[in-house]
């Protein structure tokens, strides 16, 4: 108690001499920066300002208001707070480099040049006040740093609270004058909006994101907000909260602003205009019995079905009609602008008597209403009372048209996309597979962004739909032997990071971070009418990190996705989870937990489920997850949703070495006979290496282990979703470049054929109390496959820990770095030449056990390959 009072009186005399945030100073350098530069003593910054926190997006041009954009140098000095002492992780994101030392320790370094990556490190801290400093250095493209830290038994968190500096620290010498005097090398607003392919994207009249609407300042979010343009001419634009259902806010003068962070990826869209009208955060849209509170137990997510739901949207050319219910009356809300009177208006088609918000009170804002509605001010708000029938509110200077029946523009309506024909190339690679490319019309009338992030097979073979990162749905038609022929046409634009897409009964769904959306072509010209919310359970904040991953079913009918982490501990129920979905998509659960990034998985043969997840914070590796029923808990403590914490993590199938896969695309099982020996096997793509692996799998007793190996050749664009088509049996995948991978292409769509030839691949892997047998798929030349000198082995071990990623260790000598050589004392072959069991002392579990090898194939191919294979358990 002494101790802990001495503490508190120490701080009470420190707060005196003391200010919140740190001290930063920016220095523009000369010459072109690749590292950190030496600042002489004495030298002026020339900017110098006091910091919060340490939280800059990617942006290009101007960096944060320092007029600063390429090759300069920004050093942060201050006080860290501690309250906790125990062991604290500090995480710097940064483009390019940066690093952080407490008390003059080095605790993290990310310096290199490259694009945001994460790095982080661990410091065992004391309760009180530490010195720390923080360095980052930009030389040229965009730029950015984001400092966060994790106290002991804390979530993941910005550090700006612990933030201080001295009084006297803000007399630093610089000449502000001449700054003021330096040009803005400004493109970037609030928001950091963007200029890449992205932006320039047609989306149509649509466009979805966590939206910040700007009414009242920065910040007003609608976590599930959909812009639509109403004008093109005046850039007229609203914004739709799907779970508040409201009108967020509405703006002249420009659509929507998409940040630059991560190529389009990293940030918050906004309103890219004069906001005309809005609503605060978290107001409801829609009262119930009178009620106005929200009744949700946390700001994030739908209201309660019988308050209101989203039921989803229909185009009719440039008009957008939005359908909801509020309790129990079912309502069609249709907003447009009147350029010549400069007014909003919605029509309102209501089932049912209800009450809706129209917008915060703005004397200078008219509202009026016509048909069967009435407005009324309650407070600080305008609110709606809608009797059952037609009505219309203006908002602006102008009257309210008279009330129409919405209806007829609910059935559907000629398109507005043409499709474009491309050619592909066969593949004509030796051996048992051929890759064949299906071209991509990266050059388009809607000048689409085409990031391809999932795909799915209508029941012809012939036709395929596939989403994109930005939005797209695009059906491709003319899928044969030779792809000589093939037609793309978008089939729906505007939705929300679209990262997956399944086909069910020949009907097109997609999963975006807002909901899973089933698409319905009244009129069957090819392009979606009506955008129907099939489930939008999960919660969405502005978190970066936390995107919707993959869309699949199993034997039952029912939905999975996986819901990325917000790196940190989690805010909405389904965050880092596998979420399953009843058939219908009236209801949700959580079916594991632990993900970090689980970008991608596959449901198999008996509903078994892969996952994996991407190197990083408790994930040593990349691993694969085998899940064979509900609650299995995957790795990533921040989401594991349990109390208390996981100690332990639960055995992988798998661990894939970082150096073949640094970030995983997803699983694609091979349920037909076209594949040969592949039959109901497994295999694992590699967003960041564009490769394909095929997994071993392994039951000992009543554990599952199992390994990889890569198959020889590279995919154009990193390799995220794969599908066998259900006519021709083979596998095809699409892919995207936008987090780190070793990508050629914006995207791709490419088919992997099976030629009948010999495979010369190990399909089969067993442990033994004496070594490890490898069963191959076609017969192995008997004189080298029984060498002993055709192989070489390592094995090592990984740390699962709060650290980023992990390095190798030793089995015998846990400290040691690196992996450690494994004998191999002998090996010998089976009488039909497939199988080889190579004699190892002293197997025991590991990580994985790296088997190098270079062998004849009977028929005189060569077979050098390396075979990466996890043990959980030694008979």
């Amino acid at each position: 108690m002494k101790n802990a009072l001495a503490l508190l009186l120490l701080l009470f005399v420190q707060d005196k001499d003391l200010e919140p945030g740190l001290m930063g100073e920016y220095f523009e350098m000369s010459g072109a920066l690749g590292d950190f530069p030496s600042i002489p003593a004495g030298r002026k910054p020339t900017f110098v300002r006091v910091d919060k926190s340490v939280d800059f997006d990617d942006v290009t041009g101007e960096f944060h208001g320092t007029r600063l954009s390429q090759n300069f140098y920004a050093r942060w000095t201050g006080i860290l707070r501690v309250e906790k002492a125990g062991a604290h992780t500090f995480f710097s994101v940064s483009d390019d480099g940066s690093r952080i030392a407490i008390d003059g320790k080095a605790v993290v370094n990310n310096g290199g040049v490259h694009p945001m990556q994460e790095k982080s490190g661990q410091a065992d801290l004391g309760a009180g006040d530490h010195e720390i400093r923080i360095e980052f250095f930009q030389g040229g493209g965009e730029a950015g740093i984001k400092v966060s830290w994790q106290p002991p038994g804390g979530p993941r968190q910005p550090v700006s609270r612990a933030f201080f500096h001295k009084k006297e620290a803000e007399g630093v010498d610089w000449d502000r004058a001449a700054w003021e005097k330096r040009p803005k090398s400004g493109s970037q607003s609030h928001s950091q909006k963007g200029g890449g392919k992205y932006a320039l994207m047609d989306r149509g009249v649509l466009g979805s994101g966590t939206i910040d609407c700007l009414f009242g300042g920065k910040g007003n979010f609608a976590n599930k907000g959909i812009a639509a343009l109403l004008d093109k001419e005046k850039q007229a634009s609203v914004c739709f909260d799907t779970e508040l259902l409201k009108f967020t806010a509405g703006w002249t003068g420009g659509f929507i602003g998409w940040p630059a962070g991560r190529d389009g990826i990293e940030g918050q869209p906004f309103a890219d205009g004069a906001v005309r009208f809005g609503s605060k955060k978290n107001t409801l849209g829609i009262a119930r019995g009178g009620e106005w509170k929200d009744p949700r137990p946390i700001p994030y997510g739908p209201l309660p079905r019988e308050w209101g739901r989203y039921r989803g949207l229909y185009l009719h050319g440039d008009q957008v009609i939005f359908a909801y219910t509020a309790g129990d009356a079912e309502i069609l809300d249709m907003p447009r602008y009147d350029p010549k009177t400069d007014t909003f208006t919605r029509t309102i088609n209501a089932t049912k008597p209800c009450r809706l918000l129209v917008c915060d009170k703005d004397d200078a804002a008219t509202v009026t209403a016509s048909g069967d509605a009435s407005v009324e001010v309650q407070g600080n708000r305008v609110e709606l009372s809608v009797r059952a029938g037609r009505c219309t509110i203006a908002i602006g200077a102008g009257p309210p048209p008279a009330p129409a029946d919405l209806a007829p523009l609910t059935k559907g309506a000629p398109g507005r996309n043409e499709p474009v024909t491309v050619s592909g190339v066969i593949g004509k690679e030796a051996g048992a597979f051929q890759v064949d490319t299906i071209a991509v019309p990266y050059d388009n009338p809607s000048k689409s962004y085409m990031r391809l992030t999932g795909m799915d097979f209508f029941s012809d073979g012939k036709r395929a739909a596939v989403c994109t990162m930005d939005g797209d749905v695009w059906i491709v038609s003319g899928i044969d032997e030779t792809l000589e022929r093939v037609s793309w046409k978008r089939f729906a634009s505007g939705l929300f990071q679209t990262l997956g897409l399944r086909i069910v009964d020949d009907q097109v769904y997609t999963l975006g971070r807002d909901q899973i959306t089933r698409f319905h072509d009244f009129n069957n010209d090819g392009e979606a009418d009506f955008y129907e919310c099939f489930n939008n359970d999960c919660g969405v904040t502005p978190s970066y990190h936390e995107f919707a991953h993959d869309l699949q079913t199993d034997s039952q009918g029912s939905w999975y996705y996986a819901k990325g982490s917000n790196l940190g501990g989690a805010v909405v129920p389904y965050h880092g989870c596998l979420v399953k979905v009843s058939k219908d998509g009236r209801s949700s659960e959580v079916w594991t937990t632990g993900f970090r990034a689980p970008n991608g998985f596959a449901v198999g043969p008996g509903d078994v489920i892969a996952t994996s997840d991407n190197q990083g914070n408790w994930t040593p590796s990349t691993p694969i997850n085998y899940i064979t029923g509900k609650g299995q808990f995957c790795g990533f403590v921040p989401c594991s949703h349990q109390k208390p914490e996981p100690k332990e993590r639960p055995l992988a199938l798998h661990w894939i070495p970082y150096n073949l896969d640094n970030s995983g695309g997803g699983q694609v099982w091979c349920t037909g006979d076209k594949w040969g020996p592949f039959k109901n096997q497994l295999f694992h793509l590699s967003y960041g290496k564009c490769a394909l692996f095929y997994i071993l799998r392994e039951k000992s007793g009543d554990v599952w282990q199992g390994g990889s190996v890569k198959f020889p050749f590279k995919f154009l664009s990193g390799s995220m979703r794969g599908r066998f088509n259900p006519v021709d049996g083979q596998m095809y995948l699409v892919g995207m470049k936008g987090w780190q991978t070793d990508a050629n292409r914006d995207g791709c769509f490419q088919r992997v054929r099976y030629t009948g030839k010999a495979a010369n691949l190990p399909l089969e892997a067993r442990v033994t109390s004496s070594g490890l047998a490898i069963t191959f798929t076609d017969p192995l030349d008997r004189e080298s496959a029984g060498n002993v000198d055709s192989y070489s082995a390592a094995w090592c071990n990984l740390r699962w820990t709060s650290a980023y990623g992990s390095d190798e260790y030793w089995v015998s000598e846990p400290n040691k770095k690196g992996r450690e050589p494994l004998p191999i004392k002998s090996a010998s072959v089976s009488a039909d030449g497939k199988t080889v069991t190579l004699a190892v002392d002293g197997l025991k579990p590991v990580y994985y056990v790296a088997l190098k090898y270079r062998l004849k194939a009977a028929d005189g191919a060569t077979v050098s390959q390396e075979l990466d294979y996890t043990i959980n358990r030694v008979p």
